[in-house]
């Protein structure tokens, strides 16, 4: 039965396809009218159910919301600060995963390029692909904060940013974790019936300190992607289609990581068409000693770092198909779902997950002073 649900969905997903990561989106501008103040209210509500078959990765199910709350005030039309909160609270947990304080301070050094210190702007997950970054992560993680550099123009978008996720003090018994990534796409062509880009993916993961007490070695890992990248509009019921090819590579600079490799690379290649009833995708992974260091779990080839490595697979090959659909139902606010299915040819594992999204971005002027 199972293979009789892959078979239907491939077939789909030749015919159709979008990128997992612009399923998340928030965010949004604000209008940057000087001395104004906003409320902004950001949110997503979601249920995802994840059947897995890996040697490593149990299924689970993902059922919650997170809420952001922020007041936007705009000294300038150059410069905008953001106060708020960001709480996550999972249905029939007790007490909430996170609840933390929020604050960006953004200044628009011209009207294309932006820089950003303290929360970040994470929409679209950096525009990432899945084998170095989780798109739950959007959903489950900590809101990052650093700084950050955006730039977004016709031709070029750039993304650099730094997310400081464990702070240390002198004598702490732990170590000071970061990760910086680069996320940049370049239009080499463009023309009505087609579109050429090139993207560079960029993502460092480090952990040490000069201040801890911790036992544990410096770790610095690293994930870069290179690729080429087509997009091309269509006529009547289906409306674009885009086809992407990756080459993705690790390394583990220190060899620190507990990992039984420290190098691999592999090819990733995604083909999507947008359709009047949504987009379907088709992707296809195929790696050896890969390692994505906040990659999708069912990508990987180990379970994860200082793992234990009994079942581990040398080489990973990979297909994956999905489905989702957005509307929006009102000015900032969409209903989405989504399908998706993981085929591993070499052990004959099958996995699928089904989600529900509610997400909201609205924002409501307060006064102008």
């Amino acid at each position: 039965m199972r293979h009789l649900i892959l078979i239907i969905l491939i077939l789909i997903g030749i015919v159709n396809s979008t990128s997992a990561q612009d399923f998340f989106e928030t965010n949004l501008p604000v209008e940057k009218t000087e001395k104004t103040l906003y409320f902004k209210f950001e949110n997503i509500s979601f249920f995802k159910n994840n059947e897995y078959e890996s040697s490593f990765v149990d299924g689970y199910t993902l059922t919650g919301a997170w809420l952001r709350p922020k007041i936007i005030y705009n000294p300038s039309s150059k410069v905008q600060l953001e106060l708020g909160w960001h709480y996550l609270k999972y249905n029939g947990a007790d007490k909430s995963t996170w609840s933390n304080p929020w604050f960006s301070a953004l200044i628009n050094f011209t009207d294309n390029f932006q820089f950003i210190i303290g929360n970040l702007n994470n929409s679209q997950n950096h525009r990432l692909i899945s084998p170095i970054w989780e798109p739950e992560r959007f959903l489950t993680d900590k809101p990052e904060a650093g700084f950050q550099l955006l730039h977004n123009s016709d031709k070029l978008f750039f993304n650099s940013w730094l997310n400081w996720e464990q702070f240390i003090k002198k004598g702490d018994p732990f170590q000071e974790h970061l990760t910086s990534g680069i996320s940049l796409e370049y239009k080499i062509f463009k023309s009505e019936k087609i579109t050429f880009s090139v993207p560079l993916q960029i993502l460092i993961h480090h952990r040490g300190g000069e201040i801890d007490t911790s036992p544990l070695k410096v770790q610095t890992l690293a994930n870069a992607v290179y690729g080429l990248k087509s997009k091309i509009p269509l006529i009547g019921f289906f409306q674009k289609m885009n086809l992407a090819g990756y080459y993705v590579t690790f390394a583990d600079s220190k060899g620190n990581a507990g990992l039984p490799f420290e190098k691999g690379n592999g090819w990733f290649l995604e083909g999507s068409v947008k359709s009047q009833i949504g987009n379907f995708g088709l992707s296809y992974l195929n790696a050896e000693n890969f390692f994505g260091i906040k990659g999708k779990h069912l990508l990987q080839e180990v379970p994860g770092l200082n793992s234990e490595f009994e079942n581990i697979t040398p080489r990973k090959k990979m297909f994956s198909i999905y489905y989702d659909l957005k509307k929006e139902f009102a000015n900032g606010v969409v209903f989405g779902t989504k399908l998706e299915g993981w085929f591993e040819p070499e052990l004959d594992n099958f996995s699928n997950s089904a989600a529900i999204y509610l997400i909201i971005n609205q924002d409501f002027l307060l006064t102008q002073f």
